[in-house]
């Protein structure tokens, strides 16, 4: 006899994702926070400031990660979530613990440093990066 209750069994059982080499959209890109008008980490949901106008953080804490993601959207009261069916750019801190509240994992072979970028990192942010993902700049 076949139980008419539906199961939850390998809910938890995580496929990984792999995108194609020339999905332009599947990796991340360094950006400053002042070139964007993100204002929250979109991983742990942390401000990094109030307004698009506002100044950014203090280096080395004025860096995101860009990446194309379809956004999930919560409104405030209600339990029901929106997936927007276009890629929009959404910016995590650079911070392997951000990345992961997505599902999303970080590493050298995947963040790009554009090289307009490269003369304007500083020691700090390149450490970070060092840490973190282990990009060697």
């Amino acid at each position: 006899m076949v139980s008419s209750q539906k199961t939850k069994e390998g809910w938890k059982d995580r496929v990984p994702v792999t995108a194609s080499p020339d999905d332009k959209h599947s990796g991340y890109t360094l950006v400053f926070v002042r070139d964007t008008s993100a204002t929250t980490c979109y991983g742990c949901g942390g401000k990094v400031r109030t307004k698009p106008s506002d100044n950014p953080p203090p280096p080395p804490f004025d860096i995101f990660l860009k990446r194309y993601e379809c956004r999930l959207l919560k409104k405030r009261g209600d339990i029901r979530f929106r997936i927007f069916k276009n890629k929009e750019a959404v910016y995590y801190h650079p911070n392997a613990n951000c990345l992961a509240q997505k599902h999303w994992e970080g590493n050298a072979t995947n963040i790009t440093v554009p090289d307009h970028i490269c003369p304007q990192l500083l020691r700090g942010h390149m450490s970070i990066l060092l840490r973190e993902f282990g990009v060697k700049l």
